[in-house]
């Protein structure tokens, strides 16, 4: 008589004020599109202005987030840079070339390849970025570089599949 009963604590409260637990899932989705907000605006600036002509508050103003969360995700403008390359730029954009092939018309497959890469539309900004910054920031030409050669040698894979006769390697490469 005279006792008072509360009912029992839920899971995620008691998660959220033990020390060393985890958020909320909430939280961690809401924070990941922080970080994406983050990366797409400078990913638009950094095509539109350049690396060096683009602040971090330009960045932070677009993103539609307080400038001090772009230091929580990146310690540094060019970290942004860096994570734009790694994680937007293709590692090897296509592997398997044989939908793209029309036997016989090497034009045509390469209209297919083109298509399939569809890098005007999907990856053209941060393309931009790479292209105009890799003189300047000497991280970005390994990436380059790998994508070149990617692209490339899927190139060379789509033209040797669809000309009508042998090629030599060397004509090939030149081509591609």
């Amino acid at each position: 008589p005279g006792a008072v009963t509360f009912p029992p604590v839920p899971p995620e409260v008691n998660a959220m004020s033990t020390p060393g637990s985890k958020p909320p899932r909430r939280r961690a989705r809401r924070d990941n599109a922080a970080r994406v907000h983050i990366l797409d605006a400078a990913e638009t600036l950094f095509a539109a202005h350049g690396f060096d002509a683009t602040s971090t508050t330009a960045i932070a103003v677009a993103a539609d987030v307080p400038k001090g969360l772009i230091f929580y995700y990146f310690p540094t403008k060019e970290s942004i840079l860096e994570t734009l390359v790694a994680e937007r730029l293709p590692a090897e954009p296509i592997q398997d070339v044989t939908g793209l092939v029309s036997p016989g018309d090497p034009a045509a497959s390469l209209v297919n390849l083109d298509a399939a890469l569809d890098l005007r539309t999907h990856h053209s900004s941060l393309l931009r970025v790479i292209w105009r910054e890799a003189e300047s920031h000497p991280g970005l030409r390994v990436p380059l570089r790998r994508l070149r050669t990617s692209l490339q040698e899927a190139t060379m894979r789509v033209l040797q599949a669809s000309v009508p006769g042998p090629i030599q390697p060397g004509t090939l490469r030149a081509c591609a």
